[in-house]
């Protein structure tokens, strides 16, 4: 087809470009809706990541391309994808002057053989724009007669991809003379990254101090993490030095007067990082000056990959794990350390994906767990007052089930719980219900059976421990703790209850018992919870629809189990590891395997002997939710004198039981003083100096005034 061309004002003709046919202008200009060049389109990356979206586009030439663009928000993820995909439609209507949606099949034909025998566009060209035009032609316009697209065929050239030596590449980094092109150049060949996965690196995201360096929304979303050595933390820390970014680990120049001081200013204030065509057009450059084969940004990925073999590592192994040209499942390798937090952030899209039937209290556990120190939860900044240094970080979700919170609460609880202790001996007494009964928590009551369960064993042992048989006490105390799992992460409801051998009797005397290794008669104490529970339940029912019970689980032998703890400080400290985090911990998660994660866990029955487990992933994701407890339920309880509340008897009995009695200043401790976070470099106190609030925290506007009616 000829194409017209367009004359400007002093009559002479416009000269546009072979190569890129779209030129981005300015939003002032005038939109013209009957052509392409009046568009004020911007082709550019986005943060070095992906370009814009078609969806945010000031204007479309027709109503059928304003329509492809909301086709491609609704089937396609990716914004860089999309903007390929509307990008060749464009091309398209460029090429025809009309509008894509009255183009017939032979117009469409004439177009892929025009770019494919005078353009010569590649394969990879030519599929994208293939499969563009099933998309609107054949999906979006339903015109499923043309069979255009099953004819067009394309094959790569099967081609070894450039590598360099190992000379060259030294030879590259001393030709660059700026820092701030060298160092991303030499941390794409030192850890095999992709030039945009290098260049939206944060300074979250290197832990020096584990030699791994964290790649977050890789390709296809994916994160994963890899090995980085001592000396390339120490050339990045360096170099961070120089701009001290809040964030941005490479921040854009921009463009302005190049002394060093203006420089840093403006990567200090950059709002978006390098752009990936600096270092495109850097290799182009290095590679004329110093007559070296054709290559890009990505030949260090190959050339890494390729002197790791030659330098005798294995191939299965080492290889795949560092560069990830292998294993492109987005999974952390072998040897490094997995965290659950990276387990389930891996599989927790495909559990999803599989819609499951989720309560209100596991969406938002999905949720914290999800966006858990992301930009969606804010951050604040900190930075000491000589201004040298600056720390950006994001705040937790302190969600329970979250597994990368809780650290802190925990602590303090165990130093609380250790603080409130009396001088008698202590019991661990634990109650766990039959499988029989487990189904009643597989409901919509849940919280109610699960206040049953509390109130059934705190009153059998409140009242055993009243009997004159054994402890006698009017007025006992023990604290309650529910679990939920087992050491395979399935459902296994029991309570663990810590009870002090002390109390105060009828008379108000105080009473402990009488060998610190007995506390109650076990049987007696599982006939009565035993007894209590099946009241409880029974009562429930009449008001709620539970599951159907088979009537021999009340004849059964229970679980409840007696130890002695002395002190109790080992007892307090084991049960609070798991007071404010949830089922499974770090240390337990042995790694994963493509879709497989492979954990240990303690054999009971054999003596806690080590076994290791190997499940999927979804079912990891599955086990570990099922453990979240319904909204506004309290995991942990108080009763008689261990309640906060009962500070004096508890003040009584640790005094009668031979723990010192503390009076005036003594009584109250000084408070401990706030963790001081110190500047890196001059060691003083670094202060917040700025708070980002989530979007879903941030302020309203202030509401308009009411029209009054005249």
């Amino acid at each position: 087809m000829k194409q017209t061309s367009q004359t400007n004002p002093d009559n002479k003709p416009n000269q546009t470009p072979k190569r890129r046919s779209f030129q981005a202008q300015s939003s002032s200009e005038k939109t013209d809706e009957s052509g392409y060049q009046g568009l004020p389109l911007k082709y550019r990356p986005i943060a070095g990541l992906c370009q814009r979206d078609p969806l945010d586009y000031e204007a479309h030439p027709y109503p059928s391309m304003q329509q492809f663009a909301e086709f491609l928000a609704l089937r396609i993820n990716t914004p860089r994808t999309r903007h390929s995909y509307y990008r060749q439609m464009r091309l398209v209507h460029e090429f025809c002057q009309t509008d894509p949606a009255t183009l017939s099949e032979a117009q469409y034909r004439d177009y892929i053989l025009h770019v494919k025998t005078i353009k010569h566009w590649n394969s990879k060209t030519i599929r994208q724009a293939a499969a563009s035009g099933r998309l609107f032609f054949m999906e979006m316009m339903e015109r499923e007669d043309w069979r255009i697209f099953s004819q067009i065929r394309t094959k790569d050239a099967e081609d070894l991809p450039a590598v360099l030596t190992r000379q060259q590449v030294i030879g590259l980094l001393e030709s660059i003379r700026l820092r701030r092109y060298r160092i991303p150049i030499k941390l794409i060949y030192c850890c095999g990254l992709r030039v945009s996965e290098c260049l939206s690196l944060t300074i979250h995201d290197i832990r020096g101090d584990e030699g791994k360096l964290w790649i977050r929304n890789g390709k296809g979303r994916k994160d994963r993490m890899v090995p980085i050595s001592t000396t390339m933390v120490e050339d990045l820390r360096n170099y961070w030095k120089v701009h001290r970014h809040p964030l941005l680990l490479f921040p854009n120049v921009g463009r302005g007067p190049c002394s060093k001081d203006k420089i840093a200013r403006r990567m200090h204030e950059a709002t978006r990082p390098m752009p990936i065509s600096c270092l495109q057009r850097l290799m182009v450059s290095a590679r004329k000056e110093l007559n070296i084969p054709v290559c890009t940004v990505h030949t260090l990925r190959h050339s890494f990959a390729t002197h790791l073999v030659e330098a005798g590592a294995s191939l299965h192994t080492r290889c795949s794990a560092a560069t990830c040209h292998v294993r492109q499942t987005g999974t952390p390798p072998s040897h490094m350390a997995v965290a659950v937090i990276d387990v389930l952030r891996r599989f927790l899209p495909a559990f999803l994906r599989g819609k499951p039937a989720l309560g209100k209290a596991q969406r938002r556990a999905v949720w914290a767990i999800t966006h858990c120190r992301t930009a969606v939860m804010g951050g604040h900044l900190r930075a000491c007052d000589d201004g040298c240094s600056r720390e950006f970080r994001f705040h937790s979700c302190n969600h329970r089930a979250c597994p990368q919170c809780g650290k802190q609460a925990t602590a303090e609880w165990v130093e609380r719980e250790l603080g409130k202790r009396v001088g008698a001996p202590y019991f661990m007494v634990t109650f766990t219900l039959p499988e029989e009964l487990r189904a009643l928590f597989f409901n919509l009551a849940a919280k109610q059976v699960y206040d049953v369960f509390f109130a059934a064993a705190s009153s059998a042992l409140s009242d055993t421990l009243a009997n004159p048989r054994w402890l006698g006490a009017k007025t006992s105390g023990f604290t309650m703790i529910l679990h939920t799992w087992n050491q395979r992460l399935l459902f296994h409801p029991h309570l663990h209850c810590i009870v002090p051998g002390a109390g105060i009797d009828a008379q108000g005397n105080v009473v402990t018992v009488k060998s610190a290794k007995y506390l109650v008669l076990q049987e007696a104490l599982m006939e009565i919870f035993r007894a209590r529970l099946r009241d409880k339940i029974a009562a429930l029912g009449k008001d709620l629809a539970l599951p159907q019970i088979d009537d021999g689980v009340w004849r059964k032998e229970w679980g409840v189990h007696l130890k002695p703890f002395g002190t109790g400080e080992s007892a307090i400290k084991y049960l609070g590891a798991y007071v404010c985090r949830t089922a499974i911990g770090d240390s337990r998660i042995i790694g994963i395997d493509g879709d497989n994660v492979t954990f240990r866990w303690k054999d009971r029955a054999n003596g806690d002997a080590q076994q290791t487990d190997t499940i999927h992933g979804v079912e990891f994701v599955r086990r570990y939710l099922r453990h979240v407890l319904p909204r506004g339920m309290r995991a942990i309880r108080y009763y008689g004198f261990c309640h906060p509340a009962a500070k004096v008897k508890r003040e009584r009995i640790a005094f009668h039981t031979g723990r010192p009695l503390l009076i005036g200043a003594l009584a109250n401790p000084l408070a401990k003083p706030k963790p001081v976070h110190a500047c890196p470099c001059c060691g003083k106190e670094m202060k917040i100096i700025a708070r980002i609030l989530p979007p879903w925290l941030q302020g309203r506007a202030p509401p308009r005034k009411k029209r009054r009616c005249a």
